[in-house]
C-alpha cells in the first residue's frame, strides 16, 4: 500500500498528544535487528490464541506475537511490523483516544489483519494471572516520575512524559506477559541507565544488549537501547555507539553548519526511514 510505503509520514496523532519522534522508529529498528538474529525456530506462546482478538487468530500460527506497553498512536509497533512480516502484534494503551488513533494508522498501513490496539493499563498488566504469551515486547515508557522535568499544559502529552513509577511497571508488565526467555526492547534516557538497568534486573529480565546512540560523535549520548530476556542472565553486550548526524562539512563545528545535518551511513542502514530526511548533497 502507499500508505505504508510513505511510513512514517501519515499517521493520525490526536490533538495535545505527545508528538511520535524519532525513538519510535529506532525502537522498532533495534527490536527487529536484535529479534531477527535470535528469533526461536518454534513458537512458545500457544495459549496465544485465546487471548488475541479475532482478526488476529488467523494470523497467529505462522507467526511470533509482539506487543507494545503504552503504544500510544502505534509508531513503534507498525513500523516493526512492516520490518518483520513474520510478527503479528498487540498493543496495549491506556487512553482511548490513542487506542483509536492506533487503530486507524493499523488501517492506513494495510497491517489491520495483523495488528491490534487494546484499551489497558500497565499496572492491571504486571498483575495479569494466566500463561504468557507474547514473544517479545516494546516499551517506550514515561522518562520522567512525577514532580520531574516540565511540565506540559496538555494532559495527553503529560501522561506520556511522566507517571509515578512507570519504568518499574513497563518492566513488570513485560515479564508478566512475556513467554520463557522472551524477549524485551526498551528505550531510556542514556543518562538514566543505571535505573533502567536495576529496574529490568528487579524485574527479572536479564540484560543482554546495550546500544548507546549519540546525536553527534564525541558527544555524551542521549539514549539508550536495551534488550532483556525473561529468566535470562545478565550477560550483556555493550554494542558500538550509534551516532545520528554527520559533522557539519561548513565549518567543522557539529550541529553549527548545515541547517539540516545528514545522517550517517550507519544511521540510514540502522534506520533505512532516515534515508529520505537526508539531504543530498551536490
Amino acid at each position: 500500500m502507499e500508505q505504508a510505503q510513505a511510513f512514517p509520514t501519515g499517521l493520525v496523532q490526536p490533538e495535545g498528544s505527545m508528538r511520535f519522534a524519532l525513538d519510535s522508529l529506532l525502537l522498532a529498528c533495534f527490536a527487529h535487528r536484535e529479534f531477527e538474529d535470535q528469533a526461536p525456530h518454534a513458537l512458545k506462546n500457544p495459549v496465544r490464541e485465546r487471548k488475541l482478538p479475532p482478526s488476529l487468530q488467523a494470523q497467529s500460527p505462522s507467526c511470533h506475537l509482539a506487543g507494545e506497553l503504552g503504544a500510544g498512536a502505534g509508531s513503534s509497533l507498525i513500523g516493526l511490523l512492516l520490518l518483520n512480516p513474520r510478527l503479528a502484534g498487540l498493543g496495549f494503551e491506556l487512553v482511548p483516544e490513542l487506542v483509536e488513533a492506533a487503530r486507524e494508522n493499523a488501517t492506513r498501513t494495510g497491517l489491520a489483519s495483523r495488528l491490534s490496539f487494546l484499551q489497558a493499563d500497565c499496572a492491571e498488566l504486571a498483575k495479569e494471572q494466566g500463561q504468557p504469551y507474547l514473544d517479545l515486547v516494546l516499551a517506550n515508557p514515561p522518562f520522567w516520575d512525577e514532580g520531574m522535568g516540565k511540565a506540559s499544559t496538555s494532559p495527553l502529552a503529560e501522561r506520556a512524559r511522566r507517571g509515578r513509577g512507570s519504568l518499574e511497571l513497563f518492566c513488570q508488565a513485560a515479564r508478566r506477559l512475556l513467554v520463557a526467555r522472551g524477549h524485551s526492547y526498551f528505550i531510556y534516557p542514556a543518562a538514566q541507565t543505571a535505573r533502567l538497568v536495576h529496574a529490568l534486573a528487579k524485574a527479572g529480565l536479564g540484560l543482554r544488549r546495550l546500544l548507546f546512540v549519540r546525536a553527534w560523535s564525541g558527544k555524551p549520548a542521549l539514549r539508550v537501547l536495551a534488550e532483556a530476556r525473561k529468566d535470562c542472565a545478565s550477560d550483556t553486550l555493550v554494542l558500538p555507539d550509534l551516532v545520528l548526524y554527520e559533522s557539519s562539512s561548513q565549518d567543522g563545528q557539529e550541529g553549527q553548519g548545515d541547517a539540516t545535518p545528514a545522517y550517517t551511513p550507519d544511521a540510514t542502514h540502522f534506520c533505512p526511514w532516515l534515508e529520505a530526511r537526508t539531504p543530498r548533497r551536490h
